[in-house]
C-alpha cells in the first residue's frame, strides 16, 4: 500500500534545525481550509471548525485508504491570520490523487 506523510516529505517545513533561521521555498500544495473569525480562545466556532476539518481530514484518508489504496498521515493543524481571524489548514491530500 503505497503511504505518504507531509512532515516526511517536507523535513525543512515540518522539522528544522533548532536555533537556525531558515530560508525555505514551499511549493503549492492541496489544503482543507476554514476561514472565519472570531477569538480562537471563546469561541465555540473555533472548537467547530477543528473538529470540522479533522472529522473531513479522516474520512478522506478512510476513502483514500479504501478506494485507492493508498494511507496518508494527516497533516498538523496550522493558523494563520490577524487577531480575530480564523484560518485553519490541514495539509496531506496529496494521496488523493492532486498529482502534487
Amino acid at each position: 500500500m503505497n503511504t505518504y506523510d507531509v512532515k516526511k516529505a517536507f523535513p525543512t517545513l515540518y522539522a528544522p534545525k533548532p536555533g537556525y533561521f531558515h530560508v525555505v521555498e514551499v511549493l503549492e500544495l492541496s489544503f482543507l481550509m476554514i476561514d472565519g473569525h472570531g477569538d480562537p480562545n471563546v469561541s465555540p466556532a473555533y472548537a467547530q471548525a477543528v473538529e470540522a476539518l479533522f472529522a473531513l481530514s479522516y474520512a478522506v484518508r478512510a476513502t483514500t485508504k479504501n478506494d485507492l489504496e493508498r494511507v496518508h498521515t494527516v497533516g498538523p493543524l496550522e493558523g494563520c491570520g490577524a487577531p480575530r481571524t480564523l484560518a485553519l489548514s490541514l495539509l496531506g491530500t496529496r494521496a488523493c490523487g492532486t498529482g502534487r
